[in-house]
């Protein structure tokens, strides 16, 4: 499963447009920026509403898909014309399916389907990246019947090991990766090292909550 590629990568391939996974994070609408330069597409869905983690600047928007959306084009100088947002969407799940749906209807701008025949990048968080895959690609398969291909672009965020929170954030997601298919939530994911699942469930309680 490809969980992330950096947007200079040259193994991108040509799709027709991103659906962009929102957080208060500026280097999401940089990112988008920097694949759009290069071609890699023409439309962009930004997706995110407002939910637990959202910060001021995005209260402040109305919606996170709108404060990337003003990044965008007032700072990127990306043509709004092509930027449609969702903006309802307040968990990974909600990201794929809203955003399908908008794909599929399209909006005020764009009525009707909005073409997908060259696939879409989705552009994502790297700490989160490969959870987000592996339920998107269940929920767009299985519960939409969206035949798509996809590729993943994760923003420049490194890992520091030195930080709690990243550590904690990693082996919570990690531990999403390896029970959510059981639970019918997201693809299987037989290459995960069993002896680093029983690690994190070892270590993830001592770091508190």
């Amino acid at each position: 499963m490809n969980c992330g590629l950096r947007s200079d990568s040259d193994d991108l391939r040509h799709a027709d447009g991103a659906i962009i996974f929102c957080r208060e994070d500026s280097r999401m609408a940089m990112t988008t920026a920097e694949l759009y330069r290069r071609g890699l597409f023409s439309w962009i869905v930004l997706s995110g509403g407002l939910g637990k983690d959202s910060g001021p600047r995005s209260k402040h928007a109305g919606s996170e898909a709108a404060y990337q959306g003003e990044i965008l084009i007032e700072k990127h100088g990306v043509w709004a014309g092509i930027v449609f947002l969702e903006q309802t969407a307040t968990n990974g799940a909600e990201n794929t399916r809203r955003s399908i749906g908008l794909i599929r209807t399209g909006d005020q701008v764009q009525p009707g389907p909005i073409p997908v025949d060259d696939g879409i990048i989705l552009v994502m968080p790297p700490r989160s990246a490969r959870r987000l895959l592996a339920t998107h690609t269940k929920i767009a398969r299985d519960e939409l019947n969206f035949p798509c291909s996809w590729q993943v672009v994760t923003i420049d965020d490194p890992f520091d090991p030195d930080d709690s929170t990243q550590v904690k954030e990693v082996l919570q997601e990690f531990l999403c990766v390896a029970d959510w298919p059981e639970k019918g939530w997201a693809d299987s994911q037989p290459d995960l090292p069993q002896d680093l699942v029983a690690w994190a469930r070892e270590v993830l309680p001592s770091l508190g909550t």
